[in-house]
């Protein structure tokens, strides 16, 4: 049973942590938080946010995978692309609030 684990992963990176770092990323931007805290929070969106093309690349291997085997037949259509396109602008979008931010906490710079 080793797709459990598999699935577990890919659930949490493509459904819980994109809902999760948008939440975020909307409370840093609404909420007047400390500087501290404020930091804290960008920090880990970015050291997070390098994992969210996790599931891109599950999803190149799976078909990968499939292609080698004669079980099915697996074509990357435009949703893939989307999909991919989708998470690097959220990795942009994250940037962007970290930077805004950063100019916040440290406006001489």
């Amino acid at each position: 049973m080793w797709f459990k684990p598999l699935t577990a992963i890919l659930f949490f990176f493509s459904i819980i942590f994109p809902i999760v770092k948008l939440i975020v990323l909307g409370i840093i931007w609404q909420v007047k938080l400390e500087d501290e805290k404020r930091k804290s929070l960008l920090n880990w969106l970015e050291i997070l946010g390098k994992w969210s093309m996790l599931d891109v690349f599950v999803v190149a291997i799976l078909i990968v995978a499939v292609k080698l085997g004669p079980l099915a037949n697996v074509e990357p259509k435009a949703g893939v692309y989307i999909f991919g396109l989708a998470i690097l602008l959220a990795i942009a979008t994250a940037a962007h609030v970290n930077k805004l931010a950063q100019r916040v906490i440290n406006p001489r710079k």
